[in-house]
């Protein structure tokens, strides 16, 4: 099918392959296209996944947050199985189409888990949290198969450093600033700050290629992964500026938050153990 817009032609199946299907299949990395189209479908589905806690009848809080968290690690854990081969490597196990499986268990999972804990008295964590770290525990399994072999310990020393060196003063400013305080806060930097860390450490000590449009511009920009950081504190600073702000509407911020932290988490888990076990 071929498009015209002002005596200019689309060929719209050739520019759908180029944007969406060869970074898949060649592993080229996002684009400005695709990174603008993940972007709008990943608000889509927050709002979405928003209403559907709302209705069910969860408070987006700290006690969610954690109860979530197992949840977070398996999907990371999932995608770096598929970088290492364990699982076939095709649309529903890599970014965006994992996310329809990982929705298609966390819907199911989160509605029971609330519907229990109404009428049966039960915590949701049993179910919700429960129900994660068992199926986590069998990708655990299977990670214990690979890493005895194939485990670099230099990888994760120097990622757990920098991890370590970038987090322990956000957790020491969080004794003195106000903004630090809020739990979700602190967490959001320091998700993404172990996620820079381990980028860091595979642009620098082991010639990885940074995939995402945007942190691959300010890399070459500035000449180092380091800015990563920076880049990352000021983008934070803005989102919790800005959030805080609105007192009215907690949750949504809450919310919000919890997306940023579930991000900044699941890609690094999924960096670090591809890092570590050198796929």
């Amino acid at each position: 099918m071929t498009v015209s817009y002002s005596n200019k032609s689309v060929n719209a199946p050739s520019f759908f392959e180029q944007y969406f299907i060869k970074p898949i299949t060649e592993g080229t990395g996002y684009n400005m296209v695709n990174t603008a189209a993940y972007g709008v479908l990943l608000v889509i589905a927050s709002y979405f996944i928003y209403k559907l806690l709302k209705k069910t009848g969860y408070e987006l809080n700290l006690r969610f947050l954690k109860a979530t968290i197992p949840f977070v690690l398996l999907v990371g854990v999932w995608r770096s199985l598929t970088d290492a081969g364990i699982y076939p490597y095709g649309f529903l196990t890599t970014t965006p189409g994992l996310y329809i499986p990982v929705l298609a268990l966390f819907f199911p999972l989160v509605i029971l888990a609330k519907k229990l804990e109404d009428f049966k008295g039960w915590r949701y964590e049993w179910v919700y949290s429960g129900v994660s770290l068992a199926l986590l525990a069998s990708q655990v399994v299977i990670l214990g198969i690979l890493i005895p072999g194939r485990l670099d310990t230099s990888a994760l020393m120097l990622s757990l450093f920098y991890t370590l060196a970038s987090c322990l003063p956000v957790i020491v400013l969080s004794r003195y600033w106000q903004p630090l305080k809020n739990k979700f806060n602190q967490y959001m930097i320091i998700s993404h700050f172990f996620e820079s860390s381990v980028t860091h450490v595979s642009l620098e000590y082991f010639n990885y290629f940074e995939q995402h449009v945007i942190p691959r511009t300010i890399f070459n920009l500035f000449g180092t992964s380091l800015s990563f950081y920076l880049w990352k504190a000021v983008v934070l600073g803005l989102v919790i500026y800005f959030l805080d702000k609105d007192k009215e509407h907690e949750e949504l911020s809450n919310f919000v938050k919890m997306i940023f932290i579930i991000y900044g988490l699941t890609i690094g888990v999924r960096n670090l153990l591809r890092l570590i076990l050198g796929v």
